[in-house]
């Protein structure tokens, strides 16, 4: 989805992780944020598949406003003046309240795409990539998705099925340009 978003238009992040044995096309997210995103949550006491929620508090408090500063200055060096960019790594969904803060900062709007992929699928490459079990996998997905929906309601977002991506991305992406009212520069 992400690498459909860029050919469209929306631009990836500078420094990109680079592809694996898990990921050979790539990952198409920022090294820099993902490493920042890791800080976060082991500072807070938690990881990418912590299923305990993580306190809204913390943002406002001198750690909070510390990662802000540093996260905003991330984005800048990653997008730089890019009016239509994307940010993707799954540990978002449980940092929207602290992305807000940081696109607030910005002052950038913010518009949500929200990937739905189906849970047994993700349970395998969970399982294949990091060796989790298919329950804690499935809760880790689940948790994920619901918390990432909470959090971006009453923002532009768009629920793009991933099975309906791979069949017709064209479709898929003229569905997010609909719903988050974007012209995106390439077609």
């Amino acid at each position: 989805l992400t690498r459909v978003l860029s050919l469209r238009g929306a631009s990836l992040p500078a420094s990109l992780m680079h592809a694996s044995s898990i990921n050979p096309r790539g990952f198409f997210e920022s090294r820099r944020i993902y490493e920042l995103h890791e800080r976060i949550l082991a500072d807070l006491g938690s990881s990418w598949d912590d299923l305990a929620p993580l306190s809204d508090s913390w943002i406002q408090s001198g750690i909070g406003q510390n990662f802000l500063e540093e996260m905003a200055e991330a984005v800048r060096v990653e997008f730089q003046d890019s009016p239509l960019f994307v940010v993707k790594d799954p540990r978002v969904c449980r940092l929207v309240p602290f992305w807000l803060a940081v696109l607030d900062e910005l002052e950038v709007d913010p518009l949500f795409v929200l990937p739905v992929r189906n849970p047994l699928e993700m349970a395998e490459s969970l399982r294949k990539a990091e060796s989790v079990d298919q329950q804690k996998a499935l809760l880790i997905w689940l948790n994920s998705v619901l918390t990432a929906e909470y959090a971006c309601r009453g923002f532009p977002r768009s629920v793009v099925e991933y099975g309906k991506l791979l069949s017709d991305w064209r479709s898929a992406l003229d569905k997010v340009a609909v719903d988050l009212g974007v012209s995106f520069a390439r077609m």
